[in-house]
């Protein structure tokens, strides 16, 4: 799974680098900035020239602002609220739970359903990066 594909998170999370960034940076109020799952990516910029073009290369991904204890189970809540926030997930839950109880508005039960689950597989998708990236950093 890429950044790209990831549908069931919140619109407008995601940012641009000119440079990959380092995963986990530690600030000088205690907190950690977690950069999350850059991809390398071509862009557009406008050229000198009127009407002219060229593309360059950048880094798309997301950054997460991580306050606390440092503990994994801290930085997945965070990370969760980042990217789908209570309402998201609770939404999900409900429509789920809507449609395995044949309480759906008609023709929307599937929808649900996979909804529900493509949001399973980008969570999974999610926390396992974040775990992977943590125990990087903690070795």
């Amino acid at each position: 799974m890429k950044i790209t594909e990831l549908t069931t998170i919140k619109a407008n999370v995601s940012v641009f680098s000119d440079i990959p960034p380092t995963i986990f940076q530690r600030q000088s109020n205690g907190s950690w900035v977690y950069s999350f799952g850059f991809e390398e990516v071509e862009r557009e910029m406008l050229g000198m020239e009127e009407g002219t073009t060229h593309t360059y290369k950048a880094y798309l991904g997301f950054v997460i602002k991580l306050n606390g204890e440092t503990s994994l189970d801290n930085f997945k809540k965070q990370a969760m609220d980042f990217f789908w926030g209570v309402d998201r997930e609770n939404q999900y839950i409900n429509e789920y739970n809507i449609a395995m109880n044949n309480l759906a508005p008609q023709g929307r039960a599937e929808d649900y359903i996979q909804r529900y689950k493509q949001f399973l597989q980008e969570r999974i998708f999610i926390l396992d990066k974040l775990e992977e990236d943590y125990h990087s950093l903690m070795k």
